[in-house]
């Protein structure tokens, strides 16, 4: 009898905007099959780019903005390395706003993973954890809290009708219909503004697997017009200083968003599936990591194979090679790098205390650009 192949829909149609670039030397170095290879060839790619990438000049303005923080199991996020014997640990969501110049000279502004927490705990892990923990507990309550549309308004003086786009490290656990086309009657909360994501998460949308099915939203883009989805393939240079990195290491749709700013810290919200060694301040990572051979250490949640998650995390410490020397002065990353997560699992920011830092040195010393933007 002859395999009948289900019907699937069609591959999502990729676009690249004339005031965008392709990223192929890094997309590039993916295809190759031989692991060692791969990594090798990446690296050497990575530091090559960042070369090229900062000399183009940084970005016009750069904030972060802290949203809620969420619970998430410290099995998943540590694996083999707990530094407690809680459950659960608490990571907060951060949020970018970005004001840059594309390839055509227009001024535009990026709003990276604006996450509204209510939406995201209708996802079926969370909705669980919360009924686990905290079942009292309404799930409205989380509406009381300003998102980070309204967030952005208070504090930066920036009005989300004038932002351009938006994009997530990854679409899991998100909600993009209040954004784009509104929700209860109400208008969205970013009229003017495109969605940028990796056409492969679209696609994942279109059939989910029941491993992805607990952190999606299977209704995550319904009603949103096509022509507010700009669905990219692979790398993407938006313009000076800033680029969407394609990362597939978790899963094939991660995406890491890079950015030279104009002050040297500010403080981004990096996270990742595996902790480097060199760079890990978690004594219990650390110490997994010196222990084996491997410099990093993989989360458990992620289905990806380890030497892929090996390899995306060299991606991003390519870049700290390619750095200018700097002073001996403690300052903030001179790059952003959001690493997107497995669809399967939030990830875990394995550079906190320097973000820490980063923190407390961009309030110092306030970054010009976006004061001017509303």
């Amino acid at each position: 009898m002859p395999f009948d192949r289900p019907q699937v829909p069609a591959l999502c149609a990729a676009e690249l905007p004339a005031n965008f670039r392709a990223i192929a030397e890094l997309d590039d170095g993916w295809r190759e099959p031989r692991p060692g290879f791969r990594l090798e060839d990446l690296r050497a790619r990575g530091e090559a780019f960042a070369r090229r990438f900062r000399a183009d000049g940084p970005v016009r303005g750069f904030r972060t903005i802290d949203l809620l923080p969420f619970p998430y199991p410290v099995a998943f996020g540590f694996w083999q390395a707990p530094p407690t014997r809680a459950k659960y640990l608490l990571m907060r969501n951060r949020c970018n706003l970005i004001e840059f110049e594309d390839w055509s000279g227009q001024v535009r502004t990026l709003f990276v993973n604006p996450s509204e927490a209510d939406l995201s705990a209708r996802a079926g892990f969370f909705d669980q954890l919360r009924r686990d923990l905290v079942p009292w507990a309404p799930p409205e309550l989380l509406q009381r809290a300003d998102g980070p549309a309204a967030l952005a308004r208070k504090r930066l003086g920036v009005d989300p009708a004038k932002i351009d786009y938006v994009t997530f490290d990854h679409l899991h656990v998100q909600d993009l219909r209040r954004g784009l086309v509104g929700e209860g009657g109400r208008p969205p909360l970013y009229p003017n503004a495109r969605l940028i994501v990796n056409r492969r998460e679209i696609e994942t949308l279109q059939a989910l697997h029941p491993l992805q099915r607990p952190w999606w939203i299977e209704e995550a883009l319904d009603g949103v017009p096509a022509e507010r989805i700009l669905a990219v393939e692979g790398s993407v240079w938006l313009g000076k200083g800033l680029a969407l990195v394609w990362t597939p290491g978790t899963l094939s749709a991660t995406t890491r968003s890079c950015s030279t700013r104009p002050a040297a810290a500010c403080s981004p919200s990096p996270r990742t599936a595996c902790a480097p060694r060199a760079t890990s301040r978690a004594p219990p990572a650390s110490a997994a990591c010196a222990s084996t051979p491997p410099s990093t250490a993989p989360r458990s949640s992620s289905t990806a194979t380890r030497s892929e998650q090996h390899v995306a995390v060299h991606l991003d410490g390519a870049r700290e090679v390619a750095r200018r020397p700097r002073r001996r002065r403690r300052r903030g990353p001179q790059h952003l790098l959001l690493v997107a997560l497995h669809p399967l699992a939030p990830g875990l920011g394995h550079r906190t205390p320097l973000h820490r830092r980063a923190d407390r040195h961009r309030r110092a010393h306030p970054v010009a650009g976006l004061k001017n933007m509303s």
